[in-house]
């Protein structure tokens, strides 16, 4: 319903790239699970098989965020409305791609988190709704978009104008919504690729919104690492080697 407006457009683009990890990484340690237990009795390191992973669904993701980026570029110029190809710089390729890039790696490790968590493909699978939808569901664009500055009060605000806005929310549950939002990856992603089109996006926005993404990065990766080193000790039993 906002087709003349570059904000939504972004923050689907961002939503791709958190679904793409997902998508790519959440079978990927289920899966191969009795050929990593065997592998790991003939003395495969966990660590070493864990950043090979990485590295290989990384290789993937640049090419998919590559033809993305494609997709975007080719058909927003026959789709999209004249004032959103002037605010949808949407080809900036090393800073949207390097945004998206990022974004995709916070997928990534939630699909690793459910892939090594889980008993079967089928239950990890299951888990890629339940972890991209908060994404979706406290966004400005779910809880209404409007053409405003950042500065009034609504989720998905440059980090550093929340923590020095003097405004309060009218409402407990607007609060909420913002405060659920500072967790998801799509929050900071969006917020820095809307940084060429968007009036009054400070030096200060751009540092605080990309350290929150990356501190959300290391979080999810903390916690993906923590949780394969501990299932990984339980995997012999459930596939039966031990």
């Amino acid at each position: 319903f906002r087709a003349n407006m570059a904000g939504p457009v972004l923050f689907f683009a961002a939503v791709i790239a958190i679904w793409l990890g997902l998508n790519n990484s959440v079978r990927g340690l289920v899966s191969e699970r009795p050929i990593f237990v065997r592998e790991r009795l003939a003395g495969l390191r966990p660590g070493s098989y864990f950043v090979s992973k990485l590295v290989f669904y990384s290789a993937i993701g640049a090419v998919q965020l590559l033809l993305l980026q494609a997709v975007l570029f080719a058909v927003g110029r026959l789709t999209f409305a004249e004032d959103t190809l002037a605010d949808l710089p949407i080809i900036v390729f090393p800073w949207h791609f390097l945004v998206l890039f990022l974004t995709y790696l916070g997928g990534l490790a939630m699909g690793f988190c459910a892939s090594a968590a889980a008993r079967t493909e089928e239950q990890a699978v299951a888990t890629i709704p339940v972890m991209i939808m908060p994404q979706l569901l406290v966004s400005a664009v779910a809880t209404g978009y409007a053409q405003e500055r950042f500065s009034v009060p609504r989720p998905f605000r440059p980090l550093a104008v929340t923590l020095m806005a003097d405004e309060t929310y009218s409402h407990f549950m607007e609060a909420l919504v913002d405060a659920a939002s500072f967790v998801c990856v799509s929050r900071p992603a969006t917020l820095l690729l809307e940084l060429p089109a968007v009036p009054g996006y400070t030096t200060w926005s751009l540092a605080a919104d990309f350290c929150h993404l990356m501190i959300l990065l290391f979080a999810s990766w903390a916690t993906a690492v923590a949780v394969f080193q501990q299932r990984a000790r339980r995997w012999p039993e459930e596939v039966g080697f031990a």
